[in-house]
């Protein structure tokens, strides 16, 4: 099974957009590749649909082809930072991709439910994470996961993470033939 997401646009409410959700899942989506060339992304899934799983294999896959790509939970960037939630190979990847000036980097931080039931800040996680990043924010693709709960819209990831859009993703993970599946709507 293969993996498809599709986009949601306007200004809504986040509750108002996951009322739409099942609507989404008729057109035909994006995959990984595509979805990947967006830098900033919000992954939005209901709880047990698999995002966690995805986006560590997604990371570890992009890991093992030689690029900077890490899996991280955002309650440990905004309690240790990027830096000291890595071990071994991952943080000599991660001390190179930052000593670099042009290597892009893929960032996957999950998940801003579990930060909320942690006590912790959103904004506060990615000003953490934009300072761990020391400049490197204009050459990352960053994927934030979290369940649909509210989620203050109000942070603006274009103040946060350097002059980007946030692409809003939701996921229905519904079945295709192919690899590790899904529909995300």
């Amino acid at each position: 099974m293969q993996r498809k997401f599709g986009t949601i646009g306007g200004t809504a409410a986040s509750r108002d957009i996951f009322d739409d959700r099942d609507q989404a899942y008729l057109g035909e989506g994006i995959g990984w590749a595509q979805l990947l060339e967006s830098q900033r992304v919000l992954l939005i899934a209901e709880a047990g649909s698999g995002k966690t799983h995805e986006c560590k294999a997604r990371a570890k896959l992009l890991f093992e082809g030689g690029e900077a790509a890490f899996f991280l939970r955002l309650e440990e960037v905004a309690a240790k930072g990027v830096r000291l939630c890595l071990y071994g190979d991952r943080q000599k990847r991660f001390d190179y991709w930052r000593a670099s000036s042009s290597q892009a980097g893929y960032f996957f931080l999950d998940s801003i439910d579990e930060l909320q039931l942690a006590h912790a800040d959103f904004r506060d996680a990615l000003e953490r994470f934009s300072h761990d990043l020391d400049g490197g924010l204009g050459r990352v693709t960053i994927v934030v996961t979290s369940r649909p709960v509210d989620i203050d819209r109000n942070v603006n990831f274009h103040a946060n993470l350097t002059h980007t859009g946030l692409k809003w993703v939701t996921s229905g993970w519904k079945s295709t033939a192919g690899g590790l599946g899904g529909h995300a709507s």
